[in-house]
């Protein structure tokens, strides 16, 4: 909750890093996934958020580390198939 709250009150920037990022996946849970889906200023989707962010105006940067190991054939160290 914490993060997602941060980024709903970012108003010049947000850097978001990690060896993957998946757009689609909700940053609450439960009573608050619900609550925020029927009456939220703010999607409670990563990728939704961060889109409406940047549309306000909030420069959202993204840093993904590639992981060489990640590929058509192989999974990579996480699994991710990210390449």
């Amino acid at each position: 909750r914490d993060i997602y709250d941060a980024i709903c009150n970012a108003k010049y920037f947000i850097y978001v890093a990690g060896w993957s990022i998946d757009t689609s996946q909700y940053m609450l849970r439960g009573e608050e996934l619900r609550k925020t889906l029927e009456k939220g200023k703010y999607s409670p989707r990563i990728g939704d958020l961060l889109k409406s962010k940047a549309d306000e105006g909030v420069v959202v940067d993204l840093m993904q580390w590639d992981d060489y190991t990640s590929n058509r054939l192989l999974t990579g160290m996480n699994g991710t198939f990210d390449e």
